[in-house]
C-alpha cells in the first residue's frame, strides 16, 4: 500500500496493489469507502458495502486499486452512489471515456510507485476541491463518536432533517446514515479488540451495544462468514 500525496490526502486513503499467481478471492470489508479496481482486462468501480464479501480475482497478475475516503468520490465525479451499493460495476456508471486510457497507462508501468504516480496525475487533473459542508460535518461527528452518535443528534447538530441527512448519505456514500454508523461502530470494536486488553463484552458496552449478544448479531450481519476476525472468548 501507499498513501496519497498532500493535495489528495483528504480524499484518497490509499493506493494498493496485490499480485496473484492463480484465481483467488480478495476480501472486501464493509468500511463506508469506495474504490477503483484496475486489472489487465479493465476497471471496476466498487460501491460501499454493508457486508463483507469476496471479490474474485480470476486471472493471474497484478491488481491495482485506489481506495477513497467515504463521500470523497464527489471530488472527482457527479454520482449517485446509492445506485451501486454492494456492487462492483464497470466504468459505464461514471461515463468517463478516459478510463480506458488510464488503465492502459497504468499497466505500461511495471513498478507500483510508477503506477501510483500515473494514477495521481490523472486524479489531480479531475480533482475538484469541495468546501467543507454539512455532510462533512455529519461524517466527522459519526467518525469521532465511533458510530455511537444518535442520528437525530447528528441531524440537530448540523441543521438538517434526519430524512435529508439520510438522502445525502445515500447519494454520496452509498449507505444510509444508520448503516454507515453501524459499520463505523463495528470497525471501532474491531480496533479496540485488537489493541485494548479488555473483554468483548466490555468493548461492546463501551460502544453502546446492549449486550454481547447484540454485538455478535451485528458482527454476523456485516461480516457473515468472515466473523472469525473477531475473538469472542
Amino acid at each position: 500500500m501507499a498513501p496519497s500525496s498532500y493535495p489528495l490526502s483528504q480524499v484518497v486513503y490509499r493506493y494498493l496493489q496485490i499480485s496473484v499467481t492463480q484465481a483467488s478471492p480478495y476480501p472486501v470489508m464493509p468500511d463506508g469507502t469506495q474504490a477503483l479496481y484496475f486489472s489487465n482486462t479493465g476497471v471496476l468501480v466498487g460501491g460501499a458495502f454493508d457486508h463483507a464479501q469476496n471479490m474474485q480475482l480470476l486471472e493471474p497478475g497484478d491488481y491495482f486499486g485506489v481506495w477513497f475516503y467515504p463521500a470523497a468520490l464527489r471530488s472527482f465525479f457527479c454520482l449517485d452512489l446509492a445506485e451501486i451499493q454492494n456492487q462492483l460495476v464497470d466504468t459505464a456508471f461514471i461515463s468517463s471515456q478516459q478510463f480506458h486510457g488510464l488503465q492502459e497507462e497504468i499497466y505500461l508501468q511495471d513498478d507500483f510507485s510508477n503506477r501510483v504516480s500515473v494514477c495521481e496525475t490523472w486524479l489531480l487533473k479531475r480533482f475538484i476541491l469541495v468546501s467543507p459542508n454539512k455532510l462533512d460535518h455529519a461524517l466527522s461527528l459519526i467518525l469521532q463518536s465511533k458510530g455511537t452518535s444518535k442520528i437525530q443528534h447528528v441531524s440537530d447538530q448540523i441543521g438538517w432533517s434526519s430524512r435529508h441527512l439520510n438522502r445525502q448519505f445515500l447519494q454520496h456514500t452509498g449507505l444510509s446514515t444508520k448503516s454507515f454508523s453501524q459499520i463505523i461502530r463495528l470497525q471501532a470494536a474491531w480496533r479496540d479488540l485488537a489493541n485494548v486488553s479488555q473483554s468483548p463484552i466490555d468493548t461492546a458496552l463501551d460502544l453502546g451495544y446492549f449486550d454481547q449478544a447484540h454485538f455478535i448479531k451485528s458482527v454476523k450481519k456485516h461480516l457473515g462468514k468472515m466473523q472469525s476476525s473477531f475473538d469472542f472468548s
